[in-house]
C-alpha cells in the first residue's frame, strides 16, 4: 500500500524524533545513579522532540516549569526528598516514561494499519528507522527486567511523591503494570509484537542479501572482483551509483543486533542462525548470535566442558571452549557499561581454566604415550629374550608345563599385527582364530534380539519395520527399535558384507531347521489324532481335540520361526538396498531373471536362480536357504513319504490349535504395531515359507496344501463361536486377522510367479 507523502513524512519525522530522543536515554541512565545532585531537564533544547510529545510544555516560557508528578533526584544534606518549588526544575517522573511508550505504541500500530512496505534496499532510512525503534524499545524492557529491586524501587517512589505532594503518581498504575507484565519479558514480547509480525519480519528479510555478502571472507570477494584493483574504471563507480549503496555503510554488529533482538524476543525465533566469516577464510559457517551469553551461565559452560573431555571423539573441540571466552566481551549493552570489567573478570577467569584442563589432559596423553613406548622398549632388553631363546634350544624336547605364576610373556611386535578386513568382516573366524564382525553381530541378533522376542520381551512391528521392546519395570531398558530398523539393516549388511550376510542367513535357517525338528516329534507323539482330524467332520472335531498334546508348544514354535523368518527378511531387504546403490549394473539382471520364473521351470533350475536373486537379498517365492536348511534336517530314520505325511499333518496341527490362541489376552491385534502383542501375527509368515519350503523339498503342490490348511483353520474357528464359555472368544476377531495375513502372503488364486503355483507339482 502506498501512503500519500504528507502522511509518509509525518511517520517518517516521528520514528526519527523517537530514535533521536531514545539516543539520550543511556546517557540519563548512566548519570542517574552516579550523580546525587543530577535533575533531569528535558528542554527543547536537548530534545528536539520534546514540542512533540508535550507541547504545552514546550510552548510555555518557563522552561522550567515543573511536570506534574515530578521527583527530584537531587541529593542534599539529610534531605533525600525536596519541594519542585525549591528546586525550580522538571523532573523525570513516570508520566514522561509513560507518554515515550505511549508514542511508540502508537507508531507501531499507524505503521500496521497503514500497511507499510519495509525494504532495506528500497526505503533505507525508513527501514532503518523502525528497526533501531524496535530494538531500542525491546532494550529498555529487558532493562527494566534486570532491575533487581524495581519493584521496591516503584514503591518507594510511590510513598515520596504522596509525602511530597499529598497525592499519588498519576501514571504510577500504568507503570505498576507494565512492570508487573514484563516480569517475565521473552514471553510478554512475542505477544505484544504478535500483530507487528509482518512488518518486522518483511524488514528483517530484507537484509537477507547485504548480511550474506558482509559475511563472505575475502577470497569470494576477490572471485566476483568486489576487491580486485584490476577491473575495468566503469565498474567500480558502479556501487556509488546504486540505489543500495546505503547498506554498505551498515556495520555487522548492527545488523546482527537487529536480527538477534527481534528474532530471538519479538518474534520468538530461539537462537536466530548468524552467520561469521570463518577464520580459514572457507566462507560462512552458522554461528549462534546468543554464544557470548554464556559468560552468565559458567556452571552448564564447564559442566559441557568435562563431558566434552570424558568424549573421546568431542576431544578435538574442547579449544573452541577458551575461544569461547573471547566473545564475552560482547556481551556488554551500551547501556551498562559498567558491567564489562566483571565480564572481563568472568572471561579471563574460565580461559585460565579452560586451558589449565586442556593441559592437564594433554599432559597426562603424552605422559601414557611415553609410558607405553617405555614399555615396549624395555621388551627389547636382552633379559627378556632369555626365554625366547631357551625355548628355541629346547625345541625338539618334550613340551614342559609352564609353572605356576610364570605369566605368559608376548613377543614384541604383537601390538602391531594387522588384521585382513576381509577376513574380519566376511567369515566367522580370522586368521588368529578369534571371532570377526560377522561372528559377533551375528551371535548377538540370536541371542539379544531374537532370543528376548521368544520370550515376549520384544515384539515385531510391521508398521515401523523393527522390533520394539515391550517396557518392563524390572528389567533396564533396552531400545529393540535402535538395532533391527531399516537403516540398522543396511548398515549391517554394508559393515558385514554378502558373505557376511550368508552366513547369517545360514545361522538363522539352522535355528528354523531346529525348530522344524522339534515340531516334527511332537507330530509324531499326535500322529493318530492328527490323522482322524484331517479326514473327520467339522462336528466330530470337538471330541477329538482333547486328546492333542503340547498344542500351545507347537504354537509357540511356530511362532519363534515366524520371528527368525521375520528378521531374515528386514535383513535381506537392508542387503537389496546396499547391493543395488553399489551394483546397480548387477541388480537389474538379478531381478528380470527371477521374474523370468514359472511354474514349468524346472525344480533345480528355480532353486539356483532363487539362491542368485537371495544372495543379492531380492525376495523369492521359495526360499532356497530355507529349503536346503530343511533338507538337512530330515530324520535318516523317516523314510520320504513318512516324512512328507508329518509335513501335512505339522499344517493340520497348526491349523486346529489356533483357536488356543483367541483365549489368550496378549492375542489383542494392536493397531499402532499393525500386528499382535505375543507375535502371533508372526505366525502368517511361518506358515506360509515353511510350506512353501517343505512341499519344495518333497516336489508337492504348495497351493493345495495350503487350501487345506485355510480350510481346516477357518472351520475350527467357526466352531470356536459355538462355546459358551465367553472367555474363550475373546480375541476370536483378531486371530481371523491372522488367517487373513497367511491368504495374502500365500497369494491363493494361482497368478503366475508367485507362491500359489504349483510349484514342483507331480
Amino acid at each position: 500500500m502506498s501512503l500519500p507523502s504528507v502522511y509518509g513524512d509525518k511517520l517518517a519525522e516521528k520514528l526519527t524524533l523517537l530514535n533521536d530522543f531514545f539516543q539520550l536515554l543511556p546517557n540519563f541512565f548512566q548519570l542517574l545513579p552516579t550523580s546525587p545532585n543530577f535533575q533531569f531537564l528535558p528542554t527543547p533544547s536537548s530534545f528536539p522532540c520534546f514540542s512533540l510529545f508535550f507541547p504545552s510544555s514546550a510552548a510555555s516560557p518557563c522552561v522550567s516549569r515543573a511536570w506534574p508528578g515530578s521527583f527530584s533526584c537531587r541529593g542534599g544534606s539529610g534531605r533525600g526528598l525536596e519541594n519542585r518549588e525549591q528546586t525550580g526544575g522538571s523532573r523525570f517522573s513516570t508520566h514522561f516514561l509513560m507518554a515515550i511508550f505511549d508514542h511508540v505504541y502508537e507508531l507501531l500500530n499507524t505503521i500496521d494499519a497503514s500497511q507499510c512496505f519495509f525494504d532495506i534496499h528500497i526505503n533505507y532510512d525508513l527501514t532503518k528507522g523502525y528497526l533501531d525503534l524496535v530494538v531500542t524499545y525491546v532494550s529498555l524492557v529487558l532493562l527494566l527486567a534486570r532491575a533487581e529491586e524495581r519493584r521496591l524501587l516503584l514503591g518507594l517512589y510511590q510513598c515520596a511523591h504522596e509525602m511530597s505532594h499529598g497525592a499519588s503518581e498519576p501514571s504510577f498504575p500504568r507503570l505498576a503494570q507494565m512492570v508487573l507484565e514484563y516480569e517475565h519479558p521473552l514471553k510478554k514480547l512475542p505477544e505484544e509484537f504478535g500483530p507487528h509480525t509482518k512488518a518486522v519480519s518483511s524488514a528483517l528479510l530484507s537484509l537477507r542479501a547485504p548480511f550474506l555478502r558482509r559475511c563472505r571472507d575475502a577470497e569470494l570477494w576477490r572471485q566476483e572482483q568486489l576487491l580486485s584493483l584490476l577491473g575495468p574504471a566503469g565498474d567500480m563507480l558502479s556501487p556509488v551509483t546504486s540505489d543500495s549503496m546505503a547498506c554498505e555503510y551498515l556495520s555487522l554488529e548492527v545488523m546482527e543486533r537487529w536480527i538477534i533482538r527481534e528474532c530471538c524476543h519479538c518474534l520468538s525465533v530461539p537462537n536466530p542462525p548468524v552467520r561469521v566469516p570463518k577464520p580459514s577464510g572457507q566462507g560462512p559457517q552458522p554461528f549462534l548470535g546468543r554464544v557470548p551469553k554464556s559468560c552468565f551461565y559458567p556452571r552448564p559452560l564447564e559442566r559441557m566442558f568435562a563431558q566434552t573431555l570424558d568424549e573421546p571423539s568431542m576431544l578435538r573441540f574442547a579449544i573452541a571452549f577458551p575461544l569461547l571466552c573471547a566473545h564475552f566481551s560482547r556481551c556488554q549493552h551500551p547501556m551498562c557499561p559498567e558491567e564489562y570489567p566483571q565480564l572481563e573478570a568472568a572471561a579471563l577467569g574460565l580461559c585460565h581454566k579452560f586451558l589449565e584442563e586442556l593441559a592437564r589432559v594433554g599432559s597426562g596423553c603424552v605422559l601414557d604415550a611415553c609410558a607405553e613406548q617405555h614399555n615396549l622398549s624395555q621388551q627389547l632388553l636382552p633379559k627378556h629374550c632369555a626365554a625366547t631363546i631357551s625355548r628355541a634350544r629346547v625345541k625338539k624336547t618334550p613340551k614342559q608345563p609352564p609353572r605356576k605364576g610364570d605369566p605368559q610373556r608376548d613377543k614384541p611386535g604383537t601390538e602391531s599385527h594387522r588384521r585382513d578386513r576381509t577376513l574380519t568382516t566376511n567369515h566367522p573366524r580370522d586368521g588368529s582364530g578369534q571371532p570377526t564382525l560377522t561372528a559377533i553381530y551375528t551371535d548377538w541378533y540370536l541371542e539379544a534380539l531374537l532370543r528376548q522376542a521368544s520370550t515376549g520381551a520384544v515384539l515385531l512391528s510391521p508398521a515401523l519395520q523393527a522390533f520394539t521392546t515391550v517396557p518392563r519395570e524390572e528389567q533396564p531398558p533396552f531400545s529393540a527399535a535402535e538395532f533391527s530398523d531399516v537403516s540398522e539393516m543396511r548398515a549391517l549388511a554394508e559393515l558385514i558384507g554378502p558373505y557376511g550376510m550368508r552366513f547369517l542367513s545360514e545361522n538363522l535357517m539352522w535355528h528354523v531347521g531346529s525348530q522344524v525338528t522339534e515340531l516334527k516329534k511332537l507330530v509324531v507323539e499326535n500322529m493318530d489324532t492328527l490323522v482322524q482330524l484331517r479326514c473327520c467332520r467339522a462336528e466330530q472335531r470337538p471330541a477329538l481335540l482333547p486328546r492333542l498334546s503340547s498344542a500351545e508348544n507347537v504354537l509357540k514354535r511356530m511362532t519363534i520361526i515366524g520371528e527368525i523368518l521375520s528378521f531374515r527378511a528386514m535383513a535381506q531387504q537392508g542387503l537389496r538396498e546396499v547391493f543395488s546403490q553399489h551394483c546397480p549394473f548387477l541388480m537389474g539382471p538379478i531381478e528380470c531373471l527371477a521374474d523370468v520364473v514359472t511354474p514349468d521351470t524346472d525344480i533345480q533350475v528355480t532353486l539356483s536362480i532363487f539362491e542368485l536373486a537371495s544372495a543379492a537379498g531380492v525376495p523369492c517365492e521359495v526360499d532356497p536357504a530355507l529349503v536346503t536348511a530343511l533338507a538337512g534336517h530330515r530324520t535318516e530314520a523317516m523314510s520320504p513319504e513318512e516324512d512328507y505325511k508329518v509335513s501335512c499333518l505339522l499344517l493340520v496341527f497348526v491349523a486346529v490349535s489356533l483357536p488356543l490362541l483367541a483365549a489368550d489376552p496378549a492375542s489383542l491385534y494392536n493397531p499402532e504395531l499393525d500386528g499382535h502383542n505375543n507375535n502371533v501375527h508372526c505366525l502368517a509368515k511361518a506358515i506360509v515359507q515353511l510350506s512353501a519350503a517343505l512341499f519344495t523339498v518333497h516336489s508337492k503342490n504348495i497351493e493345495t496344501h495350503l487350501k487345506e490348511f485355510l480350510l481346516l483353520a477357518s472351520s475350527s474357528l467357526l466352531q470356536l463361536a459355538q462355546e459358551p464359555d465367553k472367555a474363550r472368544l475373546r480375541n476370536q476377531d483378531s486371530i481371523v486377522l491372522l488367517l487373513h495375513l497367511v491368504g495374502t502372503w500365500g497369494h491363493l488364486g494361482g497368478t503366475p510367479g508367485t507362491p500359489g503355483d504349483t510349484w514342483g507339482d507331480t
